[in-house]
């Protein structure tokens, strides 16, 4: 966008989230940018003595700026007990499960999960491919009907076999690149 036309346009602030999602051309036409709708090297959240699932992070993702293809790129870094014992990470696109690995071994203790999330030509037709069961696994396609035309919430959460053990979310972004 050159000068005169930045000159000419508003921004788009989210009301929700309060992120600039984009701008508003003097026309009226709107814009939307990719946008880091989350990023953090201090931990939001650890999983110990507990066996149900618990979320580590939550965010909203704003409505109508993916558009029919857009993406949302999620990147995760974990530590966990090194044991035999399963750890299972997921990311939920609005309580759908999106990617889900399960890490376990007895000498790992770190492990990085990225979990694509797109729109199929549809607002509200999405697929996201995740590792299903850690370092060396299989890939799994993960499907939903969420209609990313209105906010939406997205988590990372983590589950434990054994409540004795840990899950620490220790850093993590999330990008949202639009596509019209």
């Amino acid at each position: 966008m050159s000068d005169g036309m930045l000159q000419q346009a508003a921004m788009i602030v989210h009301p929700t989230t309060g992120i600039p999602i984009g701008f508003r051309k003097a026309n009226g036409s709107e814009i939307y940018l990719p946008t880091i709708l989350a990023q953090s090297a201090v931990s939001p959240g650890t999983v110990t003595g507990t066996t149900n699932e618990t979320t580590l992070l939550t965010l909203t993702v704003p409505g109508g700026v993916m558009g029919p293809n857009g993406i949302i790129n999620v990147h995760a870094r974990f530590t966990v007990t090194a044991s035999a014992n399963n750890k299972t990470l997921r990311v939920r696109f609005a309580g759908n499960i999106m990617s889900s690995p399960i890490v376990s071994g007895a000498t790992y203790l770190g492990y990085g999960m990225v979990c694509q999330i797109r729109n199929r030509g549809n607002r509200s037709v999405q697929i996201a491919d995740g590792d299903a069961s850690g370092p060396g696994g299989l890939t799994v396609t993960y499907t939903s009907t969420v209609n990313t035309a209105v906010d939406q919430i997205l988590t990372i959460t983590g589950q434990l076999a054994t409540g004795s053990e840990s899950i620490v979310l220790e850093s993590y972004s999330v990008h949202l690149l639009p596509s019209f």
